[in-house]
């Protein structure tokens, strides 16, 4: 249920009779409509009693989980309309999130509903032929996609344990079971040896590496050829190499750090040219989950790239969720280059501390790795994305040197409104968030000074 307060203020409408609101997945957004809505804008009337002393409310409906922006403007009997109010957020819960799940027991009743009583839906297993496909009854030694509510994994037991399981698998990516205690995937076994090419990759709101397979689980694992995986809680089980990459590619690599609105979160990884070349197949991350659920990877299907020493390269990056904005966040490695991300929204320069807040929707962006040749070779300043604006709006401009930097905002009358640089940069691509909150609607002037260049460009805040 949506709250709000009649206004008090001289501005709203005294004889109010009813109330425009809009909903929507992003900032300013009115594509949630309703059977009330108006076509052409998306608002939909909300008929209320209006006055001052009343306090108002709207009961949203069948809203999928995510996180919704919407705001209201009261309408009096001349159809005179007040500002709409600050906008706000709400959010709409997941009651029930995709995990990976296996049957570590056996038992004589092994349909989904009775081992997963709280299943919010059917059993999904792989086929690498017809990809996910509905079973009505579990299988140890296999793993499946399944609708759970949020917290740990919850299943009814009473069968027999199993300690030891020998998996089946197939060339490509499998998806497999656990036993009845947890198996550090280091004692695996596997025939023929070294047969497997990837990690093991478990999943928590988004894919992640794993060193143990645990009870009730399910688990990615892809194999060179067809072969078998022994599953074993015996600690006499022989320890053999399970094709993991070494933990330091990882920790010498940069991060792209991904979050969406809900906070389910993914890491993606850019390594130094010196490394991994001989490993990258073992960052490929395994299919992508049902539709619905977080995911981001490289367009190449990995968790990792590789940058080439005094080359510029774009490593598209794919990235599913409903829920926006996204936020992206880097931790670099010494001397590795910079990196620039490039969406609908614009080009930002990725550093540390800095993070960048993606809004709009957007299926695929690219993260831009720079060599020698992506450096500017003349001053510029870019018109700010979007224009207009409201409150907030972006600014980029290019430094070929070190230079002192002052970046102004004016209004009409020539008066500074907003201070945004005023320091000392290094060369490069650089990007500003400008917040006009503040400031009424109007048309605004930002300047750039750099060495001797001095940039104009004119920006319009609607609001």
């Amino acid at each position: 249920m949506l709250n709000w307060k009649s206004s008090l203020d001289n501005q709203s409408p005294s004889r109010a009779i009813s109330y425009n609101m809009h909903i929507g997945r992003t900032q300013r957004g009115n594509d949630i409509l309703s059977a009330h809505s108006d076509i052409a804008t998306g608002y939909r009337r909300v008929p209320r009693l209006g006055n001052t002393q009343y306090d108002t409310a709207y009961v949203g409906k069948i809203l999928s989980p995510g996180v919704y922006y919407w705001s209201v403007q009261a309408v009096d009997n001349t159809y005179a309309g007040s500002a709409f109010a600050a906008e706000k957020t709400f959010i709409v819960p997941a009651s029930n999130r995709w995990n990976l799940v296996s049957v570590p027991f056996d038992h004589s009743d092994l349909r989904t509903n009775s081992v997963f009583p709280s299943a919010g839906s059917k059993a999904f297993a792989y086929s690498q032929s017809n990809g996910y496909q509905i079973v009505e009854r579990l299988r140890p030694g296999s793993g499946y996609w399944l609708r759970l509510p949020g917290g740990p994994v919850v299943m009814e037991t009473g069968g027999t344990p199993r300690m030891v399981d020998t998996i089946d698998l197939k060339s490509g990516w499998n998806l497999i079971g656990s036993v009845s205690a947890s198996v550090p995937t280091g004692t695996l076994r596997q025939m023929p040896s070294g047969n497997i090419i990837s990690s093991y990759f478990g999943f928590n709101s988004a894919y992640l590496r794993s060193s143990v397979i645990e009870p009730g689980r399910g688990y990615w694992v892809k194999a060179k050829a067809p072969g078998i995986l022994i599953v074993s809680s015996s600690e006499s089980a022989p320890k053999v190499g399970t094709g993991d990459p070494a933990e330091d590619l990882l920790s010498n690599a940069s991060q792209l750090h991904f979050e969406d609105a809900l906070g389910e979160e993914q890491t993606l990884y850019v390594s130094p040219p010196s490394e991994g070349s001989s490993e990258m197949n073992a960052f490929q991350l395994p299919p992508p989950p049902p539709e619905g659920a977080f995911d981001v990877r490289y367009a190449s299907g990995r968790m990792m790239e590789r940058w080439e020493e005094g080359k510029s390269q774009t490593f598209v990056i794919l990235i599913a969720t409903l829920n926006y904005p996204v936020t992206v966040k880097t931790a670099s490695r010494r001397g590795a280059p910079g990196m620039t991300l490039a969406s609908p929204e614009g080009k930002f320069p990725l550093k540390e501390g800095n993070p960048i807040l993606l809004r709009t929707p957007a299926d695929r962006i690219s993260v831009q790795v720079a060599g020698e040749a992506s450096r500017p070779v003349a001053f510029s300043l870019a018109q700010n994305y979007p224009n207009p604006f409201n409150p907030t709006t972006r600014i980029e401009y290019a430094l070929p040197v070190q230079s002192r930097v002052t970046l102004k905002v004016f209004n009409t009358l020539g008066q500074v409104v907003a201070i945004l640089a005023d320091e000392v940069q290094q060369a490069g691509v650089k990007s500003v968030e400008f917040d006009a909150l503040h400031l009424p609607t109007g048309l605004y002037v930002y300047r750039l000074q750099a060495g001797g260049f001095v940039g104009l460009k004119k920006m319009l805040l609607v609001k």
